[in-house]
């Protein structure tokens, strides 16, 4: 808190700060670097500057939960790393943060000219000043940890950061190239941007190559003043303008280089010229460049839609699709994907004849399903326009428009059904030969996301599917296929055997973890433990190699919940592996629901790994407000089958739970959590009383039998004689069992509602009674369906309860004597016994079964059943049974032994009565008939 409060006071005087708190989300903002706008990027040893002493880089303070110590904080290096504003730094973190009660990151901005500058520090501690002053003095050396050795120039390095500055500054008309620069380094014209060394495939960006040349001193030979691109044609004037043309340029760094001085020219650029630039420098990013071009790349791109921006109002349909398309990706396009959509609708509204053709549509519903943008006006226009198409033309549309228009409405969850039966209506117009795997696997993965089941065109896909060559497919057209159709539930026995053949034609490595994933829980889910060993094992292997770096708790969770599905959990390789993983994936990066998953997914392969857990555990102790009811249940449920018992957890899991809403949970919820609680001997009072008026509130229609008998049993067995079961039992006597269906009892169920009133000793008789009725019926839990196992617990919760109800104990022991004593368990036998002992039962052929059943079993009985045994004997001879009688009581006697008397806490409070009182008494007894 104290921390906090220091920090709070800190950003009221400073703008450049921004708070994170603990996210997955954020993990990979937290290792970024960011620089303000205003500035260009500096790259230590790059083409933009000889990073001077005041380069204005950013510093990541990330904190600890705890507290804040030297070692928690990191100076990164900026290489490689996209430059983004401090505003939409900013948003990033408003975005995409959830709520936590511990600040775990500081980013503190340039000190530039919008940078408020921290002089003003009262409000810091003091070993947080000194520590904010060691890393601006390493800023200000350029001493990252990372690039140390590259930040230190040479002489000759800095004279040649000015020529190269000199040379730009020439190319855009500012000053005149220099007469005599004799020998300096100069770009090479080809730079190969994807070219990668043994560092930069673990993540730094190679920079271009460099070569020595000789320069002119003339300046009419002058490389610098005389290059020109074939394609680059200057106006009347002499500024530069737009190059003729764009598709001649395959460098970025060439094109980047031409445009740059049109736009700080005074030239008039078209909006065909704009657009058809920035799609051409998009491409071209998309193949790769060196990190020094993304902040010149992503300026040029931003002057570029300002262009366009100022002349929206006069584009049309294909062009306002193109430029949509281009500007989908940038940062910060908002305002003009805006006043894209406001265009879009109105070019649509109002000329429906030449306002937007098919392709046009498509293009641009993909670029802002690939914004992230959902203008709910502008898809309601656009999907209207393409369902009228649709009527007035089927034959004009392709499958890669249809694809297009149904994969952009799923990425952003927008509903539209009528939309999609017209498209599945004119793909199935489409002939197979004319699909590709890319609009196949699309269409696929849309009706699946949106939950659209449309039957017809499942059945024509999988025929598509089928019709097009195995070699076709890439992996992850055949995961998303398989996956689309297990989330629809679209059981197609000849479709998943081709894909099967398809999948096992694919060597492992050519599969993601992703896809991995997809393709384990589509078949897990569709076959469960049918799923071909071939498969499996194929998957397993190529789980084996992907490498760790690769994995992420989603795909994770899903690997594991498909292995436990298909019951392939005796493979050692793939569930070492994904042990692994778990233990080394960044904690950071799980929530609530992949976390549980995992856990549970190990406990129930009965693969306790202890050091897993217990990582895991941490990982779930910091979170809070993002685990759920379902996650709390799932966690809890993996530490009772392991029998992990981690007090810090139960804790925290206890707190979480108490604090979410009652109406987030669900009766299975309920008796998950309280029926892992009385398996790990947990007896938390303050939970169980928030499960109980949870429990309360639920609909009663929302519990089944086994909800009732696993919660009832878990009361009985933590809060058996609290008023807190007495309320919960009450509640299921009168709202929820009259309401329960016969068909859904069964005989385990009702057993064990019985016995929990056995347990806690409430004789809840409409309860009883309603129970012995089911058991005298026909359906799934009468008589007929009963075990010896539930037979013993019903007759001892009867016994128990002392409820005399004769036609129930009398069909129980009929029932009953038609199984073979020998071969049921000696404290069933034991228990049996004893209960009908109690129920005063004096059927001869009841007591020759169990006189018999217990010679057998009198041997394997420990001293408690031996007592029960013994007093079912007594019952024998207090009611004159004599035969058989008498060789059991010798079996008793000589296994019997007395041992040394004890005294439990009631003997001696009634000892010590009868003396303050003055009577004389003994204080033990031994009937020596008896035993007793």
């Amino acid at each position: 808190i104290l921390l906090a409060a220091v920090l709070a006071a800190f950003v009221a005087k400073s703008s450049a700060f921004a708070f994170s708190p603990l996210a997955g989300p954020l993990n990979a903002l937290q290792r970024k670097w960011a620089a303000q706008s205003a500035f260009p990027p500096r790259q230590c040893g790059g083409f933009e500057s000889a990073c001077p002493r005041s380069a204005p880089w950013t510093v990541s303070l990330q904190m600890g939960p705890r507290r804040l110590d030297h070692s928690s904080f990191s100076l990164m290096d900026p290489s490689n790393v996209e430059m983004v504003s401090l505003n939409e730094r900013m948003n990033l973190v408003r975005t995409h943060t959830r709520p936590s009660k511990t600040i775990q990151q500081v980013w503190v901005g340039n000190r530039g000219e919008d940078a408020t500058g921290f002089e003003d520090e009262s409000a810091l501690a003091s070993s947080e000043k000194k520590l904010l002053r060691k890393l601006r003095e390493r800023m200000a050396d350029g001493n990252s940890p990372k690039s140390k050795a590259k930040c230190h120039k040479s002489e000759h390095q800095s004279r040649m950061e000015q020529e190269r500055l000199r040379e730009k500054l020439a190319l855009r008309g500012k000053t005149s190239p220099p007469l005599d620069m004799g020998d300096i380094e100069v770009r090479s014209n080809i730079v190969k941007h994807n070219r990668r060394s043994k560092a930069g495939a673990r993540g730094r960006a190679v920079r271009p190559a460099f070569k020595h040349q000789q320069r002119n001193s003339s300046p009419t030979s002058s490389p610098v003043a005389t290059r020109e691109h074939p394609e680059w044609s200057t106006s009347s004037a002499g500024a530069p303008s737009m190059p003729r043309s764009l598709s001649s340029f395959n460098n970025l760094a060439q094109l980047v280089d031409v445009l740059e001085p049109v736009l700080a020219s005074s030239a008039d650029i078209s909006a065909e010229d704009a657009v058809g630039a920035m799609n051409r420098v998009r491409r071209l990013a998309k193949r790769g460049m060196d990190s020094g071009l993304y902040g010149r790349q992503a300026a040029l791109m931003r002057k570029l839609s300002t262009v366009v921006l100022k002349r929206m109002d006069t584009m049309q349909g294909k062009l306002l699709s193109l430029a949509v398309n281009a500007v989908a990706e940038m940062k910060g396009n908002d305002i003009w994907m805006e006043a894209a959509a406001k265009r879009a609708i109105s070019v649509v509204t109002e000329s429906k004849q030449a306002g937007m053709d098919m392709q046009a549509v498509a293009v641009t519903l993909n670029g802002f399903a690939r914004a992230g943008i959902r203008d709910e006006e502008l898809f309601s226009v656009l999907g209207a326009e393409a369902c009228r198409k649709a009527s007035e033309d089927p034959e004009a549309f392709g499958s890669q428009s249809v694809s297009v228009i149904v994969n952009a409405f799923a990425k952003l969850r927008v509903t539209d059904s009528e939309l999609f039966e017209r498209m599945a209506g004119v793909a199935m117009l489409i002939p197979p030969e004319e699909f590709s795997a890319q609009s196949v696997a699309n269409i696929l993965n849309a009706y699946a996301r949106n939950e659209e089941m449309h039957e017809p065109l499942m059945v024509y896909m999988s025929a598509v599917v089928r019709a097009l060559e195995p070699a076709q497919y890439q992996a992850r057209h055949l995961a998303v296929s398989v996956n689309a159709y297990a989330k629809l539930n679209v059981v197609d026995g000849e479709l998943l055997a081709y894909l099967q053949s398809a999948i096992l034609a694919r060597p492992p490595s050519a599969f993601d973890a992703q896809a991995i994933a997809n393709i384990l829980n589509g078949f897990a889910k569709l076959q469960g433990e049918e799923v071909s060993v071939a498969l499996l094992e194929h998957m397993s292997s190529a789980i084996v190699r992907t490498p760790l770096k690769y994995f992420d708790p989603t795909s994770l969770a899903s690997m594991l919940n498909a292995l436990v599905k298909t019951q392939y959990v005796d493979a050692e390789e793939p569930w070492r592996k994904l042990a692994e993983v778990a233990r080394k994936i960044d904690p950071l990066l799980f929530d609530g629901q992949a976390v549980s998953t995992v856990l549970h997914a190990f406990a129930k392969a009965d693969r306790f790994d202890r050091a897993l857990f217990d990582r895991l555990a941490l990982t779930v102790g910091e979170m809070q407000f993002v685990l759920e009811a379902q996650s709390v249940a799932l966690i809890l449920n993996a530490c009772a089958k392991v029998d992990y018992r981690n007090p810090a957890l139960l804790k925290h899991l206890s707190l979480v739970a108490r604090q979410l809403p009652r109406d987030s949970f669900s009766a299975q919820h309920v008796d998950n959590i309280v029926n892992c609680l009385a398996r790990l001997g947990v007896k938390d009072r303050a939970l169980f009383e928030h499960m109980a008026s949870v429990a309360l509130e639920l609909p009663p229609r929302e519990f089944d039998a086994q909800a009732v008998a696993v919660t009832m049993n878990a009361f009985a067995k933590n809060m058996g004689q609290e008023r807190v079961a007495h309320n919960v039992f009450a509640f299921f006597s009168a709202d929820v069992l009259p309401e329960l269906p016969a068909a859904e009892l069964s005989p385990t169920s009702v057993s064990v509602m019985l016995n929990a009133l056995a347990k806690t000793e409430i004789r809840d008789m409409r309860m009883v009674r309603q129970l012995c009725r089911t058991m005298l019926g026909d359906g799934p839990a009468g008589l007929d369906h009963f075990d010896a196992r539930n037979i013993a617990s019903v007759l001892h919760a009867l016994a128990t309860l002392h409820v005399t109800e004769p036609e129930i104990v009398q069909r129980l022991l009929r029932r009953l004597i038609r199984e073979d004593a020998a071969t049921m368990a000696a404290e069933e036998v034991a228990i049996i016994a004893w209960s009908t002992a109690v129920l005063d039962v004096h059927d001869a052929a009841v007591i020759d079964w169990l006189l018999r059943g217990l010679s057998v079993h009198l041997p394997d009985m420990d001293d408690n059943f031996r007592r029960q045994a013994h007093q079912f004997v007594l019952a024998c001879e207090l009611d004159g049974v004599i035969s058989g009688v008498d060789e059991l009581r010798a079996k008793l006697q000589s296994s019997q032994d007395h041992g040394v008397v004890t005294h439990s806490r009631l003997q001696k409070d009634v000892a010590r009565v009868l003396a303050e009182m003055g009577l004389e008494f003994l204080e033990e007894y031994v009937d020596e008939r008896s035993g007793y």
